[in-house]
């Protein structure tokens, strides 16, 4: 089982089935960069408390992790 900090933008390098990067974070964490994702027209699925960005293009994901960690939120990638 893989624990994550929801507080946290978690990224990973590796593609879903479907060919998206995925990025989760808490609720909380997303009120902070929603309009930088909204900005960068990434998908964005919500479940419960946890947030699920996904991309098909690594450039707007690098993007947000930016945006994201000028705004005091951490990035955790892996």
């Amino acid at each position: 089982m893989v624990k994550m900090d929801l507080n946290s933008l978690n990224i990973s390098r590796k593609k879903d089935p479907q060919g998206f990067y995925v990025a989760i974070i808490g609720r909380e964490g997303a009120a902070v960069i929603i309009d930088a994702v909204e900005e960068l027209g990434l998908d964005i699925e919500r479940s419960g408390d946890i947030i699920v960005i996904r991309s098909k293009s690594w450039a707007k994901l690098t993007s947000l992790m930016l945006r994201a960690k000028t705004r005091g939120l951490r990035v955790i990638y892996g």
